[in-house]
């Protein structure tokens, strides 16, 4: 999946997602995690 926008926006969607579609606990480490795959825009869609 490919979430654009600024890095918070990105993250709350993305934590929203790995919350309600995979029954992730919301958290630290999640959100470390989320954000340690995060890459640019142009790089995702390379």
């Amino acid at each position: 999946m490919t979430i654009a926008g600024t890095h918070d926006e990105v993250l709350e969607l993305a934590v929203l997602h790995a919350v309600t579609s995979h029954g992730h606990e919301d958290g630290p480490e999640l959100r470390a995690g989320i954000e340690e795959s995060m890459t640019p825009v142009d790089a995702a869609m390379a």
